[in-house]
């Protein structure tokens, strides 16, 4: 089975994104960007370029599911983004916050880099963000970054107690974005007055974004937006029925609004209009994004497709009988890890780059399926799976041979939604945990739960 292109193109950004094994501190910030100022800039450079902090790289996600009416797209907002932070190069990284929600996103962090996120906030976003984060007790290794302009009120929390809280302040008066929307509109130039970058002000330009229209000309401006949006409605009636549409209300009209903007804030309306969940989103989303031209779509923070693991020192490549293991394994999930070890106790004679060449040319039949990745020891095993396991929704599998089952049943079965696979071995013969099933010719009903409740991570 041959992957489609999006899922290939997934599986080089996972293999490709995961870091070193050693832990590493990362920066999550949050904002809605409409739109982004030499403020947001000096608030990134504060505290990527803090030693004391030793942030390694921050995620910056921009909002789309808040009470504000954004006059740029979700797309824009992030071309706008990506062109102010040029300049950090894969230091920064610019992405549309997540379906699942800020705690979900800064746990998928924790587990990614396997070591503290810290939070960075405005004094004016603080006390909104602390109980967001708190109000969520499964997120652990989670700190706080507050920056503040010299000129700005500090915001206290109701909370007696913040777990770390690093204060920074910014030379950067005066620089929101409605100061830098509001210069726009009266016709000044935002670079020359310190408020936005020369990269995000000619995307502006290009874009003809956070325009004020005349008088005279809002009322077809509002007609066509009417239009649209009813045009949309029809539209997703048929593409989307059991749910009736024609008695949703038209949605407010915002003139300074980029045509854009205005179908995702149809998006939006449907949502909250008809109170959709998670996975009702997901339902809609592609079928209203398809029909609205947006070029930015919604996809899940983590892969829906099922995940396998299969590790060993492979010196000398893949022998026959480990090629079966893979052909196996493949028929019981979508993509397969294959990671040569660094070391093992048992003398290995092949340099890894020299193994790791021979496993993708021995397993190039089966394509993208395939990812050839290496593990340092099988004492880092743990922090492997949680990384690869990160990147999927469905349950990961493990897979070993029954001739070392045991040992590394019992090193992995505290990690939480994985699950394990025994392929027989000549030889051997271990009595396998309940649930547990031995595949292949043995066994070719398919994989298991090792049990009913898989177990969870302990918190850090």
């Amino acid at each position: 089975m041959r992957l489609p292109t999006t899922a290939r193109v997934f599986l080089l950004f996972v293999l490709i994104a995961f870091p070193a094994f050693a832990e590493e501190t990362v920066g999550y910030y949050i904002g809605s960007f409409d739109m982004v100022t030499m403020g947001h800039k000096a608030v990134v450079a504060s505290t990527l370029n803090d030693p004391k902090l030793g942030i390694k790289k921050i995620y910056i996600t921009v909002n789309w599911n808040t009470d504000k009416d954004f006059n740029a797209s979700m797309e824009e907002r992030v071309e706008m983004m990506r062109r102010t932070y040029a300049e950090f190069g894969d230091r920064v990284e610019i992405l549309r916050e997540p379906l699942e929600g800020r705690p979900d996103f800064a746990r998928y962090l924790i587990e990614k880099h396997q070591g503290k996120v810290l939070g960075i906030f405005g004094d004016d976003t603080f006390d909104k963000n602390y109980k967001i984060f708190t109000k969520d007790t499964n997120v652990h290794d989670f700190d706080y970054v507050k920056v503040a302009r010299p000129e700005a009120a500090t915001v206290m929390t109701e909370s007696v107690y913040v777990p770390v809280i690093h204060d920074h302040e910014i030379e950067a008066d005066g620089t929101s974005s409605s100061a830098a929307r509001k210069a726009i509109a009266e016709g000044k130039d935002p670079v020359k007055m310190g408020l936005i970058s020369q990269g995000a002000y000619d995307y502006i330009m290009e874009r003809g974004l956070y325009k004020t229209p005349t008088e005279a000309e809002i009322p077809q401006l509002k007609a066509d937006f009417e239009a649209r949006y009813r045009k949309f409605i029809a539209e997703m009636q048929t593409a989307w029925p059991g749910h009736d549409l024609s008695k949703l209300p038209v949605p407010e009209f915002k003139s300074t609004q980029s045509v854009e903007a205005q179908a995702d804030k149809f998006v939006r309306h449907l949502i909250t209009n008809l109170k959709l969940n998670l996975k009702q989103q997901y339902e809609m989303r592609p079928l209203a994004e398809k029909l609205l031209g947006i070029r930015y779509p919604t996809t899940p923070m983590r892969s829906t497709q099922r995940a396998g693991i299969y590790f060993g020192s492979f010196d000398g490549g893949v022998n026959p009988g480990q090629k079966e293991v893979v052909r196996e394994a493949l028929k019981n999930v979508d993509v397969l890890y294959v990671a040569a070890l660094g070391r093992s106790a048992k003398e290995i004679k092949m340099p890894l780059e020299e193994r790791k060449a021979a496993l993708r040319e021995q397993l190039a039949e089966f394509g993208g399926r395939i990812v050839v990745t290496d593990l340092p020891s099988l004492e880092d095993s743990p922090s492997f799976v949680r990384r690869v396991r990160n990147e999927y929704s469905p349950d990961t599998t493990a897979f070993f041979g029954t001739n070392v089952f045991q040992k590394n049943y019992d090193r992995l079965k505290g990690i939480s939604h994985l699950k394990f696979a025994a392929l027989a071995v000549p030889g051997s013969d271990p009595m396998l945990p309940p649930g547990v099933p031995l595949i292949g010719k043995a066994d070719p009903c398919g994989i298991r739960n090792v049990a009913p409740d898989a177990p969870h991570d302990p918190p850090a």
